[in-house]
């Protein structure tokens, strides 16, 4: 859903993951399937210019 991650980042519920996407300039977010741990695109996307890093507070 994204051009070249570089990095990634799960939020502190563990049922989030979002991804800096350098290339396609969006961070993107997808839903952690918590007993299997696929993910699935929660289509909401944010776009930033070049994203090299997330850090979530």
């Amino acid at each position: 859903m994204g051009d070249y991650p570089r990095h990634f980042a799960i939020d502190p519920s563990g049922s989030l993951l979002f991804a800096c996407n350098q290339h396609s300039d969006c961070i993107t977010s997808f839903r952690i399937d918590r007993e299997s741990g696929k993910l699935s695109f929660t289509g909401k996307y944010a776009g930033v210019g070049s994203p090299a890093v997330i850090a979530l507070t």
